[in-house]
């Protein structure tokens, strides 16, 4: 193999020196030594340039507010290289790492936002002077859980058990919140204030002593329609 005269290092950041620095990846892949990884393609280092950003659901995006600069290297010493075969299998790992992601996170935010519309919608077409839960969410869901205002995120997880991205607490009594949940996933979160969602979603009272309402698609939740005001609420009357 001849030596090549510059070889390139994928990095997210421009700088002058770069230091060998202990490296997190697979032992067996040789990925975890302490140095400078780096190759004579330029093209095979874009990835590592790219920055990942995990979401709380578990899904995953590439940033592209950095540019992607691959670092130029003059060979001088000797360095960590990594061999054409194994970084194809590193940059075939990150695509299936993506597209896995892409696949349960992405789909499940899609999930959210359809269901966010469709229950929007059954809300300003309601023409009656009640209205059951299920008439409005006609979604599959299991429970739908509301907080007290205030109530920290870490304990509406708690609660409900498990984390997500799609959880908003509320920090004013004027916001509505209602989170519906099928096999431990979020599937539709109605969050926000009634001047942005085009009405109000109120609950009088929470039916135990930690501040919360939970309750399954099995119960018949009924609301009163009020057109009085200015306002267009739903008053949460009984299960």
């Amino acid at each position: 193999m001849n030596k090549p005269e510059y070889l390139y290092h994928g990095s997210r950041y421009k700088v002058d020196i770069i230091k060998p620095q202990q490296a997190k990846g697979s032992p067996s892949e040789k990925g975890d030594e302490y140095g400078i990884y780096a190759y004579e393609n330029k093209n095979m280092v874009i990835p590592f340039a790219l920055t990942i950003k995990p979401f709380e659901n578990g899904s995953m995006a590439i940033s592209l507010r950095r540019s992607v600069s691959p670092v130029e290297l003059r060979v001088n010493r000797p360095a960590t290289i990594f061999t054409e075969v194994k970084m194809k299998k590193l940059l075939a790992l990150m695509c299936i790492i993506l597209l896995l992601s892409c696949l349960t996170g992405c789909n499940n935010s899609s999930t959210v936002k359809d269901n966010n519309a469709a229950f929007s919608n059954a809300v300003k077409a309601i023409n009656t002077d009640t209205v059951t839960l299920n008439e409005l969410a006609a979604f599959e869901w299991d429970t739908m859980y509301t907080f007290a205002p205030f109530t920290p995120k870490e304990s509406i997880e708690k609660i409900m058990g498990f984390s997500s991205g799609d959880i908003k607490p509320t920090y004013n009594e004027a916001q509505s919140q209602l989170i519906f949940v099928r096999a431990g996933k979020v599937v539709c979160n109605i969050w926000g204030y009634g001047n942005d969602l085009g009405y109000w979603i109120s609950f009088y009272y929470y039916e135990n002593t930690d501040d919360y309402l939970a309750v399954s698609q099995d119960n018949t939740v009924l609301f009163s329609v009020d057109r009085s005001g200015e306002e267009f609420i739903l008053r949460y009357m009984s299960v």
